[in-house]
């Protein structure tokens, strides 16, 4: 799944392939790897291969980012890692990257942290990045400078421990709690969409969402009138029933299809991967918000067109959202999906 792109440079989730795993093999036994981060006991092609599946990838599901391969535009073979990592104990994720002596000297690693900080800003809505890179590695602190970041001196964690810490924040206040919570919901709904050479954000929906988040499809329905728009004015937004994953005091004709937040994903994550699902964009036509103390409801109808399997497509729906204010900011924890019935035909006068 690829993640970003710059001028020179393509980021990508690591597989435990082959090729991948050659790559982790030998970057992890660099001497300047083994000198700044330490051993990882990565001694085989299997070991490398172990690291990605156990140590790696994980993060991508649980988080909505990670360390990423760092590829030449139109490569496919990694010459580095670059991401984001949160580690036990850590207030903020922060941004990490190792190239292989073949990478080093030519800005790609400026470039690559570059982007991965604007990819935290930007699609993760990040208000906070850290950098740490151990006391004496000067060239990792100049480059983690270069794009933006501050020398906040020592960091001791228990993972690394003494380190030099660079750390990003967001200019500006905090924003209102309703402008907050727009924000999340309008990152979710414009996951899948294709901007130019922009790849989809789908992976970072963990991101945006609770770990226990629920998701549920109804079957195509005309939902009832407390639902609908009437007059041009959009109704309240109704609470959510967590248990259901309903409106509270509606029940559609058929039950509807539960899932995670992977279960929500998969489909058209796939559809994307394999080239299937293209030229997709979404158009919010109403939005509305409530937030009540810690819990927030949205209700909002959209419109999302594209090609799928070479056939054009556009439909529309409803979508209601609940989402909690946690440590971490505001967290999607349910979404009920209600896609339109099919236009039937006028009949004939």
């Amino acid at each position: 799944m690829e993640i970003l792109k710059t001028e020179r440079l393509s980021l990508r989730w690591l597989r435990p392939t082959p090729a991948d795993s050659d790559f982790v093999l030998a970057l992890l036994n660099d001497p300047d790897w083994l000198r700044h981060i330490g051993p990882r006991g990565v001694h085989t092609a299997a070991d490398a291969a172990a690291f990605i599946r156990d140590r790696l990838m994980p993060a991508y599901g649980d988080t909505g980012h990670g360390f990423w391969a760092l590829c030449r535009t139109g490569e496919t073979r990694p010459v580095g890692l670059c991401g984001l990592v949160r580690r036990p104990g850590q207030p903020h994720p922060d941004i990490g990257y190792a190239l292989l002596p073949a990478g080093r000297g030519q800005g790609l690693a400026r470039e690559g942290a570059a982007a991965t900080l604007r990819y935290a800003r930007e699609v993760l809505g990040l208000r906070e990045v850290w950098g740490l890179t151990a006391l004496n590695n000067a060239v990792s602190g100049r480059v983690l400078t270069d794009i933006g970041l501050q020398d906040a001196g020592r960091w001791r964690s228990a993972s690394l421990g003494t380190s030099r810490l660079y750390r990003w924040r967001a200019e500006g206040p905090v924003p209102a709690p309703a402008a907050a919570v727009r924000a999340v919901v309008e990152r979710f709904i414009h996951a899948a969409d294709q901007v130019g050479d922009t790849p989809p954000a789908w992976p970072s929906l963990p991101q945006l969402c609770l770990p226990t988040a629920v998701f549920h499809d109804l079957p195509a329905w005309a939902p009832p009138p407390q639902l609908r728009r009437q007059a041009g004015v959009a109704p309240p937004p109704p609470v959510i029933d967590l248990a259901t994953g309903l409106p509270q005091g509606f029940a559609p004709p058929q039950p509807a299809r539960a899932s995670d937040l992977h279960g929500y994903i998969a489909p058209q994550a796939q559809a994307l991967w394999d080239g299937r699902l293209t030229r997709c964009r979404t158009q919010v036509k109403a939005l509305q918000i409530d937030v009540r103390d810690r819990v927030a409801s949205a209700w909002l109808r959209s419109e999302r067109t594209g090609w799928l399997d070479g056939q054009a497509f556009r439909h529309g729906g409803t979508r209601l959202l609940q989402l909690l204010q946690t440590d971490a900011g505001w967290k999607i924890a349910a979404v009920t999906r209600l896609e339109d019935a099919p236009a039937r035909p006028r009949p004939r006068a």
